[in-house]
């Protein structure tokens, strides 16, 4: 690896250690934009951003916040772009039309 590419690496694998934090604003401010980006009428945002609409979407409870705990604050970063960035992407993966839900799958 070039050290250019070396540098960037170890930046990635340095935030990738970062862990999903609550009591981090920047950590709470991703996942309300991401609960706001995933549901189409996200009128009453849950002030501690739990909520029964999550399982919906395939997580374990009732916040991702357990789940991105173990996944790390890169991972939220990184749907909440694809939320963004590609959102007709994300719509079609977020309600799984190119396929069918697994019996297995939460909820």
């Amino acid at each position: 690896l070039s050290e250019d590419a070396k540098v960037k690496l170890n930046m990635l694998a340095m935030r990738a250690d970062v862990a999903y934090d609550e009591t981090k604003i920047e950590h709470v401010d991703a996942l309300s934009a991401l609960f706001k980006a995933s549901f189409e009428h996200p009128a009453k945002l849950p002030r501690d951003l739990k909520s029964e609409i999550w399982k919906n979407m395939g997580w374990q409870g009732v916040s991702p916040a357990t789940d991105f705990r173990a996944a790390g604050f890169l991972s939220l970063e990184n749907l909440l772009w694809l939320a963004q960035e590609k959102p007709e992407l994300y719509r079609a993966l977020r309600h799984k039309t190119r396929g069918k839900r697994s019996e297995y799958e939460y909820p």
